[in-house]
């Protein structure tokens, strides 16, 4: 992966980890049957300082090697037959297709923690572009999970938002697009999951990259089904 896909893959970690950490941070993943937090912890949270170290750490990890850390840089096997692009997670209750083979889809393990769980992530490295599939607490609705994720990107200021728009994946559904730093598109999609949780879907690609690429990423933002 060149530099500017580096570059558009640290901007799109960093960009979806500290605002959905934020988000959530007062609640565990695994504490999302209980009562849901106040959704004014969505307004302008930080990150807590484990947070803050996790992004640190990926940073760092990635300064000098492009993609993933070295723990959740395995790809995952596929077979060889019709369904090698699709990937079904029972356990975490989605799926999720590669639009072609020049998609790797990869562990998220490593990006996890007691907030936000990663199962997975898609890359397409020649490009520089990424799908991060996160599951966070159901601290509100998806329409209003998005409203509040515009406000804590356009508080930073390089960040420019669409409107929140209905995506055709599940009913409720809802995303946005945005830019950074004139270098970096991205798109997200918010759908509920099962047991309070929501299923957060960010992408990231090179501002100068052919439209394609874009299609593809819709291809995988469509392809997501909750099970």
């Amino acid at each position: 992966m060149g530099r500017h896909g580096r570059g558009a893959w640290g901007a799109g970690f960093l960009l979806g980890f500290s605002l959905l950490a934020g988000c959530a941070a007062s609640r565990g993943v695994g504490s999302a049957q209980d009562e849901p937090t106040d959704p004014d912890v969505l307004q302008g949270a930080a990150p807590s300082d484990a947070t803050s170290e996790a992004l640190r750490t990926h940073a760092t990890a990635n300064s000098s090697e492009p993609g993933l850390t070295a723990r959740s840089a395995q790809v995952i096997a596929t077979t060889a037959d019709s369904e090698a692009l699709r990937h079904v997670d029972a356990v975490n209750g989605f799926e999720i297709a590669r639009p072609s083979e020049s998609w790797t889809i990869h562990s998220g393990e490593a990006l996890s923690t007691e907030v936000i769980l990663v199962p997975v992530v898609l890359l397409e490295e020649a490009q520089g572009a990424q799908v991060i599939v996160q599951i966070a607490p159901a601290i509100a609705q998806p329409a209003e999970f998005a409203e509040r994720l515009i406000a804590g990107l356009t508080a930073r200021g390089e960040f420019t938002t669409g409107e929140v728009h209905p995506v055709d994946i599940a009913e409720d559904a809802v995303g946005f697009d945005f830019s950074a730093a004139e270098q970096v598109l991205g798109r997200v999609a918010i759908l509920e999951g099962s047991q309070g949780k929501v299923f957060v879907l960010l992408a990231t690609w090179p501002m100068n990259a052919p439209e394609s690429l874009g299609q593809e990423i819709d291809a995988i933002l469509g392809s997501v089904k909750v099970i």
